[in-house]
């Protein structure tokens, strides 16, 4: 059965006030704003993503192009963060900028409850066409996935050696790009987001570190 399926209006309005929605939740939550600022520029390459998909009307990709690539990424971001977990990374990656240290129980419990809202989110866009929910899918897919291949490099570079989360976040420098450009259906306006989005990301980190 051939899956054709593009934005409308009323899903363009919603995933646009979700959107403001995360993003006030991502400075709520937060100790210090510039660990809430690094996630922002993530949220609005999602956005504009998912703008530029509805003004062009673009249909979605095939639930068999994007799911399998998709759950595999989900299953990278598991054994990172068991990698982080076990490698002090809730103490040190805030400090580097300027935040408090998460406590273990913040660490798992914000970990767990994201990664089951990017893999009910993409069940519901694929499965049942909500197409609202590509904010948080398309955020885990800019953010989350390329942008921790962007960020554990970029951390590592400042350590001048390894930093928690390095070895299982590299694998992200494959998937992430893979991924944009399957959902974006177009991988040569993919290649500039990414660009685009690692330039933004770095400037990001390294204007936030403490």
């Amino acid at each position: 059965m051939q899956f054709a399926v593009t934005i409308d209006r009323m899903s363009f309005v919603a995933g646009s006030v979700l959107a403001l929605l995360l993003a006030g939740l991502f400075v709520e939550i937060r100790s210090e704003f510039s660990l809430a600022a690094m996630q922002l520029p993530g949220l609005l390459f999602a956005w504009a993503l998912f703008a530029w998909m509805y003004l062009k009307q673009t249909q979605l990709a095939s639930p068999s192009d994007v799911l399998p690539i998709y759950f595999a990424a989900i299953a990278v971001y598991c054994i990172n963060f068991a990698e982080q977990f076990t490698t002090d990374f809730p103490e040190r990656m805030p400090r580097l900028h300027g935040g408090l240290p998460y406590s273990d129980d913040q660490f798992v419990v914000y970990s767990m409850v994201s990664i089951s809202f990017f893999l009910l989110s993409s069940l519901a866009v694929y499965l049942r066409a909500a197409t609202f929910l590509l904010v948080p899918v398309l955020f885990f897919t800019v953010h989350v996935v390329f942008g921790t291949a962007v960020a554990q490099t970029w951390w590592s570079i400042e350590a001048g050696g390894y930093f928690p989360g390095l070895v299982t976040g590299l694998a992200n420098w494959i998937l992430g790009p893979i991924l944009i450009g399957h959902m974006m259906r177009n991988y040569r306006a993919a290649a500039t987001v990414m660009v685009s989005f690692a330039l933004i990301l770095g400037t990001t980190l390294s204007f936030f570190e403490a």
